[in-house]
């Protein structure tokens, strides 16, 4: 007599109670948090992809503005993408002057940084941001987000 294998008592599924349910998926949020977290800070705010093109979608969708055409950065993105900005992902030790790659701007005196935030303003500001033809919902998301990040500071 041959016994059938895919009967019920061969593969038993393990079942779970709603509340155990609810909590597995907690947990895997929590891990998620983390990830996020430790990645956020291991990494430089803007690196060597279009993270300034995104960070400045975010900022003029929290602004209630829905770009429609390319356009450079806008005013309130600037500051942060000429002070976070990371030059080691974008050039090789090799191509500065003393072969080394110079502390990012943030490490660097602000009064010191005058002529290096004009000359990269100006090229900021004659680039133009082509991300705005990505689809909006992760912008409005996160534009809400910095729109609630901003009143939370100025409550402070």
């Amino acid at each position: 007599m041959q016994s059938d294998v895919n009967s019920k008592d061969s593969h038993p599924h393990v079942t779970f109670s709603e509340s155990q349910e609810r909590s597995i998926i907690w947990l895997f949020c929590f891990l998620a948090a983390i990830h996020v977290l430790i990645f956020s800070a291991a990494f430089p705010f803007f690196n060597n992809m279009d993270e300034q093109e995104h960070f400045d979608l975010a900022v003029r969708y929290s602004q209630g503005r829905i770009p429609g055409t390319p356009d450079s950065s806008c005013a309130e993105a600037m500051p942060y993408i000429l002070l976070y900005s990371s030059l080691e992902y974008l050039w090789a030790p090799e191509t500065f002057s003393n072969g080394r790659i110079p502390p990012p701007p943030w490490k660097q005196p602000l009064d010191h940084l005058g002529p290096f935030f004009a000359a990269r303003k100006a090229s900021w500001e004659k680039a133009k941001n082509f991300e705005v033809s990505q689809p909006p919902a992760y912008y409005a998301v996160a534009g809400g987000w910095w729109w609630m990040g901003q009143g939370v500071r100025s409550v402070r």
